[in-house]
């Protein structure tokens, strides 16, 4: 595996990167609050919601129709997928204070709903930089994906040669078995074959010995060597038995020569 050291070591730092990118998505996503009821988001909306209750029981209905405004519009450009221009929200919101200023509320009640504004202003302007950041964030996931592409296919390649060269090793193995339980088969077969006709020599051999010299025998030729004599097999008992009969027959010749 030196030769794919490099690619390994790319999608180390590849997958490390993508961790760390994963991390900082996660973390903003919290601070945005647009996977739970906490955050940025749901501070934005209970401060359009006071500021609408605050406009509507004031009897400003004007001002309270221009936060619904602005808060529409804030979500529009959180659902865009453009670059964000957030100029003319801005100038909403600086319309929005300046007709708050104009307006027969009471001072306190003036610096009360303009803090608010100012927040609200705030937080619209930090989510909104935060989705157009997120998205940002997003393509860079597909970024270093892409970036380790090419080491992930190196070693899917290199992993796929070698499940190739493991089955022909296989393959050839296999076929190398085969030829040799065969020639084994062979070959035993051929020892058997050779062993038994050892055997059979071994066995009829000294039998046609025997019957070769018990005809001599026969024939009077009482002189005749007995083979096998020594054996302890059944060969040998009858060699032993003729080599006595030989004998009887010697003495049978003495005491008929004897009795002529």
């Amino acid at each position: 595996t030196a030769s794919l050291r490099q690619h390994m070591a790319t999608l180390r730092d590849g997958v490390a990167q993508y961790d760390q990118r994963f991390l900082e998505f996660v973390g903003a996503e919290e601070a945005l609050g647009r996977t739970t009821e906490t955050g940025l988001s749901q501070r934005l909306k209970t401060t359009s919601h006071a500021l609408v209750r605050g406009f509507r029981d004031a009897r400003v209905a004007n001002l309270a129709d221009q936060m619904v405004r602005i808060d529409r519009e804030g979500r529009e450009m959180l659902r865009s997928t453009s670059e964000l221009d957030a100029t003319e929200l801005k100038e909403r919101y600086k319309l929005l204070l300046e007709l708050l200023k104009t307006s027969e509320l009471s001072a306190k009640l003036k610096e009360n709903l303009g803090d608010l504004i100012k927040v609200h202003e705030t937080d619209m302007l930090t989510v909104l930089n935060f989705r157009f950041a997120l998205d940002k964030e997003r393509g860079r996931f597909s970024d270093i994906i892409s970036y380790m592409g090419p080491s992930r296919e190196a070693i899917l390649t290199y992993s796929a040669d070698l499940v190739t060269a493991a089955v022909r090793r296989i393959d050839r193995a296999q076929t190398f078995s085969r030829y040799m339980v065969g020639g084994a088969s062979v070959a035993i077969l051929l020892w058997f074959m050779f062993a038994g006709m050892l055997l059979l020599k071994s066995v009829f051999g000294p039998v046609r010995a025997l019957a070769d010299a018990a005809a001599r025998l026969a024939n009077g030729e009482h002189g005749t060597p007995i083979p096998a004599r020594g054996n302890v097999d059944a060969s040998g008992q009858i060699a032993r038995a003729l080599d006595k009969w030989a004998d009887d027959l010697v003495d049978l010749d003495t005491l008929r020569r004897q009795l002529e």
